[in-house]
């Protein structure tokens, strides 16, 4: 008799819990049914994605009749069919041994987040899936479908975890934490500046606030120094503000760098690992748009600094300004 019972969890978001009857599909029917749509969905692919699904098929059809499959090459044949709503991608999930242990641990009732840490794996997002049930790889391929598709077609997850008990399967699926290296400062700093002057260059609406097109930002190293100062400075303390462990404001940092300023602006930003994101964040935040908008300023350095340590493991710091 099957278990009905299937369970998600992620971190960051409250937790959902889902019970349903079984849908009465027998094992072998189920089976037909997943591979038969995974087949139609994969014929209209790319070359590569066809390549991928059809060599998944046959590592789970090559499984004794007695044996389980690898439960990540069922997801894996989910992610590339896609369901409902949620596209297929071919981007497949690789499997980590930090995430196993994790698995383990929580599928032993500790909470994710601190299987997580227990682990040593940092992670950017993740969704945690607990399956219960008897009937075999064809049901579970099932219950991924039907219930997890969000989860298992999601882009953004690039690394899994098992942990398989007798009925109990449970799953991690997750995004890990990847930021920039120290030495790539130079280049995201540029991509950063690039994005901010492609803002600059058209009106927008911060917040309640309209602000017209305004010239780019020409690079300053002397304001780079003043960034790289208070984002050490965060990423050392362990928090995010406009005032440093020391007390001292942004004025004061241009000024120490030697800065010889007219008007001075600052944006701050943590957990972020690209470029992209961050002044995506910055343009979604009324205040922080509007210093990136502001007309005043005419020079800019950007920088960010590593603390693995720390809760959010990346901080950013922009310094604007207009030299007198």
């Amino acid at each position: 008799m099957d278990i009905p019972l299937w369970r998600r969890h992620r971190v960051g978001r409250a937790p959902g819990v889902v019970r349903i009857k079984r849908s009465g599909l027998a094992p072998v029917q189920a089976a037909g049914l997943f591979a038969t749509a995974a087949a139609g969905a994969a014929a209209g692919r790319s070359p590569r994605a066809r390549g991928l699904f059809i060599a998944l098929l046959l590592a789970i059809a090559a499984v004794p009749e007695t044996g389980l499959a690898d439960p990540v090459d069922l997801v894996n044949a989910a992610r590339i069919q896609g369901c409902g709503e949620y596209a297929g991608t071919d981007r497949l999930l690789q499997r980590n041994e930090r995430l196993d242990a994790a698995a383990r641990s929580a599928a032993g009732g500790v909470e994710l987040g601190d299987a997580l840490s227990a682990a040593g794996y940092r992670m950017k997002t993740t969704a945690s899936i607990e399956i219960r049930t008897d009937g075999g790889d064809a049901r579970v391929a099932e219950i991924l479908v039907e219930h997890f598709c969000d989860d298992v077609t999601n882009r953004a997850f690039s690394e899994i975890g098992v942990y398989r008990d007798g009925y109990d399967l449970r799953l991690i699926l997750a995004e890990p934490f990847m930021p920039p290296r120290p030495d790539e400062m130079p280049a995201v700093a540029g991509q950063v500046l690039a994005l901010v002057n492609t803002a600059r260059a058209r009106q927008r609406r911060c917040g309640s606030r309209k602000y017209a097109a305004t010239t780019p930002l020409v690079y300053s190293t002397v304001l780079e120094h003043a960034a790289l100062a208070h984002a050490t400075d965060m990423a050392a303390n362990d928090f995010m503000g406009h005032q440093g462990s020391d007390g001292k404001t942004p004025d004061f940092r241009a000024s120490a760098a030697g800065y010889q300023w007219l008007s001075i602006g600052e944006n701050v930003a943590a957990g972020q690992t690209s470029a992209e994101e961050v002044v995506n964040g910055w343009l979604a935040s009324p205040s922080h748009c509007a210093t990136l908008m502001d007309p005043r300023y005419s020079e800019t350095g950007i920088a960010f600094a590593l603390n693995p340590h720390s809760e959010h493991g990346i901080y950013w710091a922009q310094a604007f300004g207009r030299p007198r």
